[in-house]
């Protein structure tokens, strides 16, 4: 769908997205769609930010007043610090992916944990006993695991190439949720583990465009029968999930996480719901699969 300039004028609220990259994004396109679908005086840009300029960029958002924003890797953990308030659901997560400004007061949200559950419960995963293993330590990572702990997962191993911040999650996962979560090296020997799990998770940027032939996870440590799910949704399916239907397992992308985390976050902006199915139908055909 194309942006409609001829509906700017100065009444219009902004939002937008911030992170590096930025260009893969398809936030822009589902927000606009949804903004003209309802009638509603919104625009939606994408801003790429440096690590050494995200302190400003916050500021500057904060100055012109900006309706909210969303926030991408690197920052959904560092952008902590130039907030002034976080809600319990960023709290629980260590993560901030969501931002709403009231009169130069920004409040942080987690709306990728209602992402997840969104994506499980679109599936209809539900747990029963065994071990979710998710890739990665980042923010997208910590927001999995408060999914995971709200929708009563009882054992979680967290890999990821650096150590301490790996056990670090780990650590405040447990303390915070009270379940089973260990933390370990991403290793060869620690990815053996993987056969063992009932759900895996890409929570890294691993198979996202332009580097789409990553993949977080071996393809013959993907079993059959088991779920795997990628946070990553451009493209649409990465090499882990295709990797994963090749080996008999379910397969969940990561555009239903998109949605659902676009669907909060729309209405924390502007107090009314999304339009779901139009949003779907907007990512779907933006990425030509439609």
């Amino acid at each position: 769908m194309s942006f409609k300039s001829n509906r700017i004028d100065g009444f219009t609220r902004l939002c937008c997205l911030i992170g590096n990259p930025v260009e893969h994004s398809l936030s822009p396109v589902m927000h606009n769609a949804a903004f003209e679908e309802l009638g509603l005086n919104y625009a939606y840009l994408a801003f790429e930010v440096e690590k050494s300029s995200l302190g400003e960029a916050v500021r500057g958002l904060r100055s012109l007043g900006v309706c909210g924003f969303n926030v991408t890797i690197p920052y959904k953990v560092d952008i902590v610090e130039y907030l002034d308030e976080l809600d319990r659901s960023a709290a629980d997560a260590g993560a901030v992916n969501a931002v709403v400004n009231k009169d130069g007061w920004l409040t942080g949200y987690n709306t990728d944990v209602q992402g997840v559950i969104y994506a499980l419960k679109r599936a209809s995963f539900t747990f029963h006993e065994g071990l979710t293993v998710i890739v990665g330590a980042g923010g997208a990572a910590r927001a999995v695991v408060a999914a995971l702990a709200t929708m009563r997962c009882e054992r979680i191993l967290l890999l990821n190439r650096t150590e301490e911040k790996v056990t670090t999650v780990a650590h405040e996962a447990e303390e915070r949720f009270g379940i089973c979560c260990s933390g370990l090296k991403l290793t060869q020997r620690n990815l053996g583990k993987v056969v063992e799990a009932i759900l895996l998770v890409n929570a890294t940027s691993l198979g996202m465009r332009p580097k789409v032939e990553e993949s977080p996870i071996p393809k013959e440590l993907i079993l059959e029968g088991v779920t795997a799910f990628d946070v990553v949704y451009n493209p649409l399916k990465t090499r882990f999930l295709r990797e994963a239907e090749e080996r008999g397992a379910r397969t969940i992308s990561g555009i239903d996480m998109l949605i659902g985390q676009g669907i909060a976050s729309f209405k924390l902006w502007t107090g009314r719901d999304a339009p779901e199915e139009l949003m779907r139908r907007t990512i779907l055909k933006a990425m030509g699969a439609v």
